[in-house]
């Protein structure tokens, strides 16, 4: 990991993970966007221990409310894979809501198990976003390629 490349003899020691989910335990004088008991998800940070410590101080401007429909483990796998996908379609290839003329067309290797989740967001915030493009998702496994709708 990024993490792992900096440390040297001399680092000090520092709790790794990033992507979590968990309850609001405490909050700041300042904070104004959640409360004591609010359930929530989020990007960690890496200038500080990560999500593998039992307790975390994050800046509430990385952190969601989790959506009630998942489990802590499945909110704890969107912020990453989330911002993965929006910026490769709307930071990447440019794509925005006048786009009319073209298609997209997400290829995802499915034994890398990161990149399809990804891509399922991907075509997720196309559908969502701009249902006026049309999706072509190619998939492939080993020696195995499947069109998907």
């Amino acid at each position: 990991t990024k993490v792992k490349q900096a440390v040297t003899k001399d680092s000090p020691l520092k709790i790794l993970g990033y992507d979590a989910a968990g309850v609001v335990i405490s909050v700041g004088d300042q904070t104004s966007l959640f409360k004591v008991g609010d359930e929530v998800f989020y990007a960690g940070d890496m200038t500080r221990d990560g999500s593998n410590a039992t307790h975390q101080l994050v800046d509430e401007r990385l952190v969601g409310r989790k959506p009630s429909s998942l489990s802590y483990g499945q909110a704890a796998a969107l912020p990453l894979t989330s911002v993965t996908a929006w910026e490769s379609l709307f930071d990447r290839l440019k794509i925005t809501k006048t786009d009319r003329d073209k298609t997209l067309l997400l290829i995802v290797l499915l034994v890398v198990w990161a990149l399809w989740r990804s891509n399922s967001l991907n075509k997720w915030l196309v559908l969502t976003l701009l249902p006026q493009l049309p999706v072509l998702n190619l998939a492939t496994g080993v020696n195995k390629w499947v069109l998907m709708w």
